[in-house]
Order: structure tokens, then C-alpha cells, then sequence
């Protein structure tokens, strides 16, 4: 039975989009994981797979690239190695789960995040910096984040062994002048 439910989650997962959620040190650090799992499906949300992990600098400066030039950028890295965080990948049945996702986390900036006490960061951040929780910000980012945290695949294993994968880069100018037809080939 846990073995067919667990097929069934990773063939939703292949037809529904996917968000990454991160689950971060501070969390973990107080034991407050599962109970903030079990508030994401009661928000409707199915945790495809998880993974437990803890950030390297390299890992930090590589996926928080954009926030480099930030004055907090040294603090970002601390606080992310400080400990093991914890990998999510989420998807949702009716709406569209990365907009859903972004609005149940609630902003990063914890006075704005307060306003609704009904999001997660509200109920679980610190401060604007020990803001709890990670979401992905676009579909883009989704995929990236996707493959960066799970990059032989949702549920596999040793499964994937032998199975290839290739990616097709299409240049902006004949994606603005011939998407269309070479999406359909």
C-alpha cells in the first residue's frame, strides 16, 4: 500500500507543476518540522518528496546568487550552513501552486508577514532574515530549484540508472520568431 502510493505521488507529480519549498535551519534547529508539514497539507498542499540536507557556502552562494550584493549576504550564509534544512517539493491540486505558495508563505519582510497571521512566515519567522521558509518565485525558478535539490528526478533512486537526459537551449531570436512551430516538433 505505501508502496503504490508513493507510484501515485510521483505520477501526480510528473502532471502537476511543482514548488520547491525549503524548510530552514531554524525550523529544524527547534524541532518544529513536522508540525509545520502537517499545517502545509492541511493547506491543501501534497509533499511530493523531502530531503534533509545542509548547505555548504558554495551550495549558499550558488542558489542565493541574487542576493550577493546584499550588506546581510555574509549573515545569509551563516544562518544557512548553521544547520540541516529540509527540501520540499509541493504540488496542489487546484490552483496554481507556486502563486498559491508564495501567498500562504506571506513576505519575507517579517512586519508585512504579520499582517496576515494566517501565513507561514507570520506564525514561524524570526526576523526578515530567520524568515523560516523559502519559496520559488516563478515556474523558472521552480524547474531550476527542481533540478538543483532533486536532479535525477522526483522518487528516483537508483531507478533513473541508465536513463538519459538532455535539454534543448533555444536562443531568443528564433524563440521569438519560430517558438510555436518548434515547440510543436
Amino acid at each position: 500500500h505505501l508502496f503504490s502510493r508513493r507510484i501515485l505521488r510521483r505520477l501526480e507529480a510528473e502532471t502537476k507543476p511543482v514548488t520547491i519549498c525549503i524548510i530552514k535551519p531554524d525550523i529544524l534547529s527547534s524541532n518544529k518540522e513536522e508540525e509545520l508539514i502537517e499545517k502545509i497539507k492541511e493547506k491543501g498542499y501534497t509533499v511530493v518528496e523531502t530531503k534533509t540536507m545542509t548547505f555548504t557556502e558554495k551550495m549558499v552562494h550558488e542558489f542565493y546568487a541574487h542576493h550577493q550584493d546584499s550588506e546581510k549576504f555574509d549573515d545569509l550564509v551563516k544562518y544557512m550552513t548553521s544547520g540541516p534544512s529540509m527540501i520540499c517539493a509541493l504540488s496542489r491540486d487546484e490552483e496554481d501552486v507556486i502563486e498559491k505558495w508564495r501567498a500562504d508563505l506571506g513576505p519575507t519582510d517579517l512586519e508585512e508577514a504579520k499582517q496576515n497571521p494566517e501565513s507561514f512566515r507570520a506564525q514561524y519567522a524570526t526576523d526578515s532574515m530567520l524568515n523560516a521558509l523559502h519559496g520559488s518565485d516563478s515556474s523558472e525558478s521552480a524547474a531550476r530549484e527542481l533540478a538543483y535539490f532533486f536532479p535525477k528526478g522526483l522518487g528516483a533512486k537508483d531507478a533513473n540508472k541508465g536513463v538519459q537526459h538532455t535539454i534543448a537551449l533555444i536562443r531568443p531570436t528564433a524563440l521569438a520568431m519560430f517558438k510555436d512551430d518548434m515547440l510543436d516538433k
